[in-house]
């Protein structure tokens, strides 16, 4: 599954250059900024194997192992919906998670531990302690079949579930805040049954991570710019006067797919603000298509400036309000995903998977421009923005 030289047949899905690297015939990730990488294709039911050394001694050290895993991370999230084995140091709570070889569900995937977790948790605890500390190489043996998964922590199984769903995807590695190593990773594919496409997960699109060079390194930034990265976060904590609140990318955009999750954090919002917080993503660098992100009683996905453009029919100024409010929660420090296609002028929007704009027309706009975000009215995060060339 490595080949001890590169990082071929293995993608960097929501990471920086040089958070995963070789070394050494080793994998090593530095475990910032919080995110996976994953391999190219997915896989069913096999054997995997590998062994795992973090660098912490005595502070906590956190990695993870990801199994039929999304190409893509879930809503507001740096991590991949999956089944997680725990690659942990240092760091155990009585009867609820171990440094030794838990294995348990994440971000909306489900399984049935082998043995009962205290709390109730969709988590099998390890029926011994059998991993060795940080600086120690520790080796993992996992067996996936037909959504069953047994974990072998250096020579002995101890822990496992079933009825995981998904049950087919991709493989991923985690970063986590410390240095992990991972070497000698190796996989032997099992006979496999056609599942119902459902519990698949989804295939893989070649989307392009736009923080993925060194964070705010493929946008055109001035000195004293209020965006900032909080780990896997783009934040922006500007004031009214202060800094500018827009940042568009180097690289120009022509048609394209994109993916950007956004909230309004309750930490340093103006009194008075909540519900009537704005930021935008602009498209092609035209104020035509600005797209509109709100906490108000509109919802989120509308164009303004087209919807009050009198020199326009009135179908399309119609046309550029949001169908519906999708927004989720948009008072409660809530993150929200949209999603949407620009094809030659035609543009399309979902939030939270609904859609909100059908095939609206925007006149006058360019061929190609940068992509932009726009805070408005007070502080605004964003995440896993993703965009996919179209032809």
């Amino acid at each position: 599954l490595f080949n001890g030289k590169n990082l071929e047949g293995w993608v960097p899905v929501n990471t920086q250059e040089g958070t995963f690297y070789v070394k050494d015939k080793m994998i090593v990730t530095t475990g910032l900024p919080t995110g996976f990488m994953r391999t190219q294709k997915q896989y069913q039911n096999f054997i995997l194997e590998l062994e795992w050394k973090h660098t912490n001694t005595k502070e906590v050290g956190n990695s993870g192992l990801f199994l039929w895993a999304d190409p893509f991370p879930a809503l507001g999230s740096p991590f991949t919906r999956g089944i997680e084995v725990q690659v942990l140091v240092n760091l155990e709570s009585e009867g609820n998670y171990t440094s030794h070889g838990d294995i348990f569900s994440i971000w909306g995937a489900t399984c049935v531990p082998d043995r009962a977790h205290p709390k109730g948790w969709p988590r099998c605890l390890p029926s011994e302690r059998r991993a060795k500390g940080g600086g120690e190489w520790n080796h993992y043996r996992v067996e996936a079949k037909n959504g069953s998964l047994k974990l072998a922590v250096n020579g002995k199984v101890v822990s496992g579930v079933s009825k995981a769903s998904p049950s087919k995807g991709y493989i991923a590695l985690e970063a986590e805040g410390a240095e992990c190593m991972f070497r000698n990773l190796k996989i032997k594919e099992l006979p496999a049954e056609a599942i119902d496409e459902k519990e698949a997960t989804p295939l893989a699109q070649d989307h392009r991570f736009l923080l993925g060079h060194y964070g705010l390194g493929g946008f055109i930034t001035k000195p004293d710019t209020p965006w900032t990265m909080r780990d896997w976060m783009l934040a922006y904590r500007g004031k009214k006067g202060t800094g500018s609140s827009e940042i568009w990318t180097i690289a120009k955009h022509g048609n394209i797919e994109f993916v950007a999750d956004w909230k309004f954090p309750t930490d340093n919002s103006p009194q008075g603000t909540q519900g009537n917080r704005k930021a935008y993503l602009g498209l092609r660098g035209s104020n035509k298509a600005l797209i509109l992100l709100t906490d108000g009683k509109t919802g989120s996905g509308g164009l303004p400036l087209v919807e009050a453009d009198l020199s326009l029919p009135e179908a399309v100024r119609l046309a550029a309000k949001p169908a519906l409010v999708a927004d989720t929660n948009p008072l409660e420090n809530s993150w929200n995903r949209l999603e949407g296609s620009l094809l030659g002028n035609q543009l399309s929007l979902k939030i939270n998977g609904k859609e909100v704009i059908k095939a609206l027309t925007l006149e006058g706009i360019p061929s190609e421009g940068p992509l932009g975000l726009i805070a408005s009215e007070g502080p605004v995060d964003f995440a896993n923005l993703f965009v996919r060339e179209l032809k």
